[in-house]
């Protein structure tokens, strides 16, 4: 049975955090008197680091959820298919070598789709919160950053170009 971190199971992650920072005001507030502030003056202390990761999870959790982001992140899906097709399509019926516009945006849609991809595995791990691992649980997340991985490899062209198009199978599942 594979371990889902469930909404019950993040709430419970959040509240256990909210009790630690609630011991560590207790803490501050006997350190420092009564103000909720380290000097005791009662200016409200700034978040500490874990308070910070909190909510930049929280942050990340929104927007990887969020139907723009899905959207988004489908279309480009979507677009690396059809560069792979017309790329492949041009080197069959190449007769002659590209024009170097041709290539250059070529090279450009590649950066912009691996930075999307790159982009959306970091928000995806960050929502995790202090369980990263939990990203794997999903196979779609391991695929994607295997292809991702292997797009940064030497001399595997052709094979990061079937795991491409095979990424398209993702946006099959979505439409089901």
């Amino acid at each position: 049975k594979s371990v889902r971190m469930t909404k019950e199971m993040r709430a419970q992650l959040k509240e256990e955090a909210q009790m630690r920072d609630m011991l560590s005001d207790l803490v501050n507030f006997e350190e420092h008197g009564s103000g909720s502030g380290p000097d005791g003056n009662g200016e409200p202390e700034e978040p500490g680091v874990m308070g910070c990761y909190m909510k930049c999870a929280e942050m990340c959790e929104q927007i990887h959820t969020h139907p723009i982001f899905v959207n988004f992140v489908t279309f480009v899906i979507c677009l690396a298919g059809v560069v792979v097709g017309v790329q492949t399509n041009h080197d069959e019926d190449s007769l002659g070598p590209e024009p170097d516009e041709v290539q250059f945006t070529y090279s450009a849609l590649d950066y912009f789709i691996n930075a999307v991809f790159i982009f959306e595995i970091i928000v995806k791990v960050i929502a995790e919160e202090f369980q990263p691992w939990h990203y794997f649980n999903s196979n779609w997340n391991t695929f994607d950053l295997f292809v991702v991985s292997a797009t940064f490899l030497p001399n595997v062209g052709d094979l990061v170009v079937i795991l491409r198009l095979l990424r398209l199978l993702r946006v099959l599942k979505i439409i089901k």
